[in-house]
């Protein structure tokens, strides 16, 4: 019998953002104009911004009684995040000439610019319903002031659901460093002559 590997974990949510952390319902502003923005609510997204730095905030912004700590040498102005879309919906957007080999190539984390996450169990889910496999596009990336996303979590209006386990957290923020790191050759190599 094959022991069962759970990349998630979930905890009483008092305490810092964490990398890795899968957070729902984000509302985020996506600006049209000096005077307009446009709300999209993005229904998964997974930190991505180093745990150490998001500590170190933390213990700042604590100690102010989350007062604005700009200019602190420990403060984190914005916090990084992956939007995640449920892996079934992903699928059925992703157009190529071989969808099924793109899609295994997914599945297994052996594309660059995809991150596919197994489910979440009901018992590593603050909510307790689980979340299906979901998948990031790193194309999908966006930051966000730290100080708004604290404000949110105070008033109820995140939901923190779990976070992965480590190595599994790091393993995504290296991942989206190596796809934004790819550097463009005018010629690929196997062309070269």
């Amino acid at each position: 019998m094959s022991e069962e590997i759970n990349a998630f974990e979930t905890q009483d949510y008092k305490g810092p953002i964490r990398q890795g952390e899968i957070i729902t319902n984000f509302p985020l502003l996506i600006p049209l104009s000096e005077e307009a923005n446009e709300k999209k609510i993005v229904k998964f997204v997974v930190v991505l911004s180093q745990r150490c730095d998001l500590e170190y905030d933390y213990i700042v912004r604590e100690k102010y009684d989350f007062a604005s700590i700009e200019g602190d040498v420990k403060e984190l102005p914005t916090i990084l995040f992956l939007e995640l879309e449920e892996a079934k919906l992903e699928k059925v957007k992703i157009k190529a000439e071989d969808k099924m080999k793109l899609w295994h190539k997914i599945e297994q984390n052996q594309d660059i610019r995809y991150q596919y996450l197994s489910k979440v169990d009901e018992s590593k889910d603050m909510k307790r319903e689980g979340i299906s496999e979901l998948v990031g596009d790193f194309k999908r990336h966006f930051s966000a002031p730290t100080q708004y996303i604290y404000d949110l979590i105070r008033q109820h209006l995140l939901e923190r659901r779990c976070f992965l386990i480590s190595p599994y957290a790091e393993e995504v923020s290296l991942r989206f460093a190596f796809y934004i790191s790819r550097i463009p050759t005018p010629v690929p190599h196997h062309k070269i002559k």
